[in-house]
């Protein structure tokens, strides 16, 4: 039996040949997906790449045909089209090398490293003398084996192992990926930075006119805007996703906490060092030295060889062995002094300068103000002793041959680089000197300085644009520093820091001393001092006799025309030889001024009793020519107020010298006390300022905002003050003290309702100097200018969120955790 033929018909045909293509279609794509293991190239990524080459070749050649790049008169569409492809070109080149970098980065596993390294400088044989000019922030430094061998890294016990990735710098999917990082300010994040929204304007327009901007990376966006003005001159905040970035031109210690650098005496110009073990970078500091404590004073009179030093040195022979040396030691014996960084210091005395006319030096063994001597003698000396790198200027071309050695110059390109120094201890002369030698740089250098100003300069007189706002001018004020950075001679003014200076004494504090008792010696040099005291002494005399130092020059009639005649007259002494009269005595006699003069403390450290004249009303800017145009609203109560406060009966007695029957009982109770142990408060001795000093230099840092805080918060007690109550008073009616540090932790409206236990109803930010407060109708006032936190001054119809704290008994700048 035949079989049937099959005869394919042409329908049959073309079915079979569907299947056919599809299974054939099939199975080569899934031969090509998994030959390449799922991550074979798509067709149309494979055809984007070929797209991509091509493009590149074609910009490429249009730029090699327009090479200049330049578009002339009446250029057409094509010429554009041909410049815009040189700008491409040069784009496409940036990113073949940062691909490059990139791709080395991850595969050597230094990713964070060599992201520091993109832009390093090709010039890395820069001469030394130069090496503070701008250049590039991530310059590497190489080191040779005998530098490293200098140096021990070393990670920080409270650290871990890995440094943070929340606050790493940018990384490379950062910069392929473009994360959404903005770059425009919140009004909230610029509390307590006014002038930013300014500055970002000015920068806006005018960021082509120096160079200068341009090398830090400066092109117009609000980027490069933002991070220049946070993070080299610091007038806005740091952006939320940069605060891991370490690009502040001059650094500090406190600037990476990942690592600390601990190091021999070692001269060095680069400053960028990075270890290969981690991405983190580790700051070198040039010629820096471990702080150690100095007993030779010899290396102190080689910077001391003016002749303007000559009361200052005399000051220091005296207490060189019997004073500074056994307290360095009693110091270094209770609290830890070593693994102390070295600081570079420089000092300026602008009241020894020609330019200031004082003649303060000239007039010292004159009768002339010793004050201001006492008090620089002692800091030069304390710092000196502490184990710091000092550097004294009497004169302005040493103050600008100095800066302009430390790279200073009229450009108003920042200092690049480490720090050319740590730390500016000056005087209010001396600061209008400084800011003119500064120039531009003004803002850079101003955290580093230290004011030293004997009455203070309150926040209402010190910040420039409420001064004229509010009418609280003064030719000593504007200077918008932080206020802690102005230093005072007594701790009046808790906005300050008080810096003080050594009583001068040589007794025996555990023993009572026997006196003359009907001996008084009267506080004032001068003859004018003691006009319109006549009534005053007459009394006086009734119980006692009285001595006096008046100088007296050639004449000698008018050197004592305000002197009775009844007075002994010792004329100028020696310090050795006061001493001696007021261990003699019974009785320091006050006459009203000069005020708050340090001789009553050491009247009171020889066991003299003073009479301290009470003001009533008190002295102020208002009713005393002595304080008009100072920068302070202070009242004087009396004429020593530290005196009549913080020591007190039995060695202090305030008294109305108007009053001639109080007077004549104070007078009869003085002179039937038995006689006074010497009494001394420890902030006033060799090792209390030492102590005070140290603690300022370690733990004040006004460059750095991120620095842990200080004094630490647990000192923090918060007193609500009543309606027209300043935080200094209500403070010291509880036996504390203002502490304007804490003012920004309780600057917000969830601490406000806590502290007040109220509700804010209505919430407004202020530029004054009450805030933080709020009313009786809910009202709460924010602060928005941190440099006007103030202690000082009270409102009408406002209660202030007062910051107090704690104090050591006879240290009152030193809380009892603070050390």
């Amino acid at each position: 039996m035949k079989r049937p033929r099959y005869i394919l018909s042409s329908r049959k045909m073309g079915i079979f040949l569907m299947i056919f293509s599809f299974l054939w279609i099939y199975t080569f794509t899934n031969y090509s997906l998994f030959r390449d293991g799922g991550q074979g190239t798509k067709e149309s990524e494979r055809l984007k790449a070929e797209i991509l080459e091509k493009s590149k070749q074609y910009v490429q050649a249009l730029a090699q045909e327009n090479s200049q790049g330049e578009i002339a008169e009446g250029f057409s569409s094509y010429d554009l089209k041909k410049t815009m492809a040189v700008l491409l070109d040069s784009i496409l080149l940036r990113l073949s090398k940062l691909e490059k970098k990139v791709d080395a980065a991850i595969s050597n596993g230094t990713l964070g490293a060599t992201l520091r390294n993109i832009t390093q400088s090709e010039n890395q044989n820069e001469s030394r003398e130069n090496q503070h000019q701008p250049k590039n922030l991530s310059q590497p430094l190489v080191l040779n084996d005998d530098a490293k061998n200098d140096y021990k890294i070393e990670k920080k016990r409270d650290m871990p192992a890995e440094p943070d990735k929340k606050n790493s710098i940018l990384t490379a999917r950062d910069l392929i990926l473009e994360p959404d990082h903005t770059c425009q300010y919140r009004d909230s994040e610029l509390v307590g930075y006014v002038h930013c929204k300014g500055k970002i304007e000015w920068m806006n327009k005018y960021w082509q006119t120096d160079p200068c901007y341009s090398h830090y990376g400066v092109d117009g966006s609000d980027c490069t805007v933002a991070i220049y003005l946070s993070e080299i001159e610091n007038w806005c905040p740091v952006l939320p996703w940069r605060k891991g970035a370490v690009n502040n031109l001059l650094h500090d210690p406190d600037a990476v906490p990942e690592l600390v650098v601990t190091k021999r005496c070692y001269n060095i110009s680069e400053h960028w060092e990075y270890a290969k073990s981690t991405p983190v970078p580790i700051i070198i500091y040039y010629s820096t030295c471990m702080a150690n404590i100095k007993t030779d004073k010899s290396g102190l009179y080689k910077l001391m060889t003016d002749e303007k030093f000559a009361w200052m040195k005399m000051r220091i022979d005296r207490m060189w062995e019997s004073k500074w040396v056994p307290a360095a030691k009693s110091l270094a014996s209770k609290q830890d002094l070593g693994n102390r960084m070295q600081k570079r210091i420089l000092i300026h005395l602008g009241l020894l300068t020609k330019e200031s006319g004082f003649k303060i030096a000239e007039t010292a063994f004159s009768g002339g103000p010793l004050g201001e001597l006492v008090q620089w003698t002692d800091i030069i000396t304390s710092l000196y002793i502490l184990g710091h790198d000092l550097t004294i200027s009497t004169r302005t071309d040493i103050l600008k041959n100095y800066m302009k050695s430390k790279g200073v110059t009229s450009k108003n390109c920042p200092v690049s680089g480490v720090r050319p120094l740590d730390l500016i201890y000056i005087d209010i002369v001396g600061l209008k000197q400084f800011k003119k030698v500064a120039g531009p740089l003004w803002n850079q250098f101003n955290c580093m300085l230290r004011v030293i100003d004997t009455f203070g300069t309150e926040p209402a007189f010190n910040v420039d644009s409420y001064a004229r706002r509010a009418g609280t001018k003064s030719v000593w004020g504007k200077w918008n520093l932080v206020p802690q950075q102005f230093m005072t001679m007594f701790p009046h003014t808790p906005d300050n820091s008080f810096m003080g200076f050594v009583v001068e004494n040589y007794s025996n504090n555990t023993k009572v001393m026997k006196k003359e008792k009907d001996m008084a010696v009267v506080y004032g040099k001068k003859g004018d001092m003691w006009l319109g005291s006549r009534k005053y002494l007459d009394i006086i005399r009734e119980k006692f006799t009285l001595h006096a130092t008046v100088y007296v020059n050639e004449s000698g009639i008018e050197s004592l025309l305000g002197v009775p005649s009844y007075v002994i007259n010792h004329g100028l002494l020696k310090g050795d030889q006061v001493q001696d009269l007021l261990r003699r005595a019974k009785l320091f006699v006050g006459l009203g001024f000069p005020f708050e003069g340090p001789a009553p403390l050491e009247a009171i450290a020889n066991g003299c009793v003073f009479l301290n004249p009470s003001f009533d009303p008190p002295k102020n800017s208002k009713n005393t020519d002595f304080f008009k145009g100072k920068p302070t609203l202070r009242e004087l109560p009396s004429q020593h107020p530290y005196a009549e406060r913080f020591i007190g009966k039995p060695y202090v007695r305030t008294i109305n010298i108007n009053d001639a029957t109080a007077l004549r009982q104070a007078l009869t109770d003085i002179q039937n006390t038995a006689d006074l142990k010497p009494y001394l408060p420890h902030e006033y001795t060799t090792e209390g300022m030492l102590q005070r000093l140290h603690a300022y230099i370690e733990h004040q840092n006004f460059c750095n905002r991120r620095v842990e805080m200080w004094p630490p918060l647990s000192a923090l007690q918060v007193k609500i003050a009543s309606n027209g109550e300043s935080c200094k008073d209500i403070c010291m009616k509880h036996d504390l003290v203002c502490e304007p540090a804490f003012f920004k932790e309780l600057n917000s409206v969830e601490r406000i309702e806590k502290e007040g236990q109220m509700q804010c109803r209505e919430k407004k930010v202020l530029d004054e100097i009450y805030p933080p407060s709020f009313t009786d109708n809910s009202a709460c006032f924010i602060q928005n200018h941190h440099l006007l936190y103030s202690c000082a001054g009270g409102v009408k119809n406002q209660n202030r969120i007062c910051p107090c704290r704690d104090y050591i008994r006879g240290q009152v700048a030193l809380c009892k955790d603070c050390f």
